[in-house]
């Protein structure tokens, strides 16, 4: 059930990720760099990073955001948060 929950987590971080860079799905991949990669400066990335905690419901501190550099890190973290919960 968990591997079921974080493939569909995964995706709809992607989306998530790709409607807020204002890309396509499939150009997005889970090595790409939020900063380099994807143009976000550090208000993007705040805002990105509240985006995702409304959507799943959970909270990510200002350390957590320091070691968040990859679409891959924050899917992780994500997945993290909310297998931690249940």
């Amino acid at each position: 059930m968990i591997g079921i929950q974080a493939s569909q987590i995964r995706e709809d971080m992607m989306i998530l990720i790709a409607n807020y860079c204002a890309l396509k799905v499939e150009n997005i991949y889970s090595e790409m760099k939020l900063r380099d990669d994807l143009g976000l400066d550090s208000f993007g990335a705040v805002e990105l990073i509240y985006e995702t905690e409304m959507k799943f419901k959970i909270g990510i501190t200002n350390t957590d955001l320091k070691n968040i550099i990859t679409v891959s890190d924050i899917i992780d973290l994500v997945i993290n948060r909310i297998e931690s919960k249940q």
